[in-house]
């Protein structure tokens, strides 16, 4: 009978931290890239509007789309940076979630509830979960 003299176990290496997404960063990424979208349409439709003459609300629209722009590439990062304990771009989104809802006070006038309310139904929530959540993980990283 041969016996097998070869005990080798492979090396345990300690695993590393198991960091769990967090649900209120992708709730806020879900709803901020959503927001970013709408903001895309309706920067297109002002646009659209105001193509024959140069005026405030055209310069208002390309304000519009840049806000548009950062808040759907932010919502989309922070959708894949949720596990990601930092707090720059979580507070980012919520600069570019506070000025997409200032945008969408200045083409009140001129467009109604396009934009104010998808702004504020999509954006208020995402600012207060993500200053939530940061809030939460200072005071976790300060105990």
């Amino acid at each position: 009978m041969s016996e097998n003299t070869d005990q080798s176990t492979p090396p345990t290496q300690a695993a590393p931290p198991k960091l769990d997404a967090s649900p209120a960063r992708i709730t806020a990424g879900i709803l901020s890239t959503v927001l970013g979208v709408w903001l895309l349409f309706c920067s297109g439709l002002v646009f659209l509007d105001v193509y024959a003459s140069f005026t405030d609300t055209r310069a208002v629209a390309a304000i519009l789309l840049v806000i548009a722009l950062a808040t759907l590439v932010l919502g989309i990062a922070c959708m894949v940076l949720a596990r990601d304990r930092r707090s720059g771009p979580a507070l980012s989104l919520v600069g570019a979630l506070t000025a997409a809802i200032i945008a969408s006070l200045l083409v009140y006038n001129a467009y109604g509830l396009l934009v104010l309310v998808p702004a504020l139904l999509l954006g208020l929530p995402s600012i207060l979960l993500l200053l939530n959540e940061t809030r939460n993980v200072v005071e976790a990283r300060n105990a």
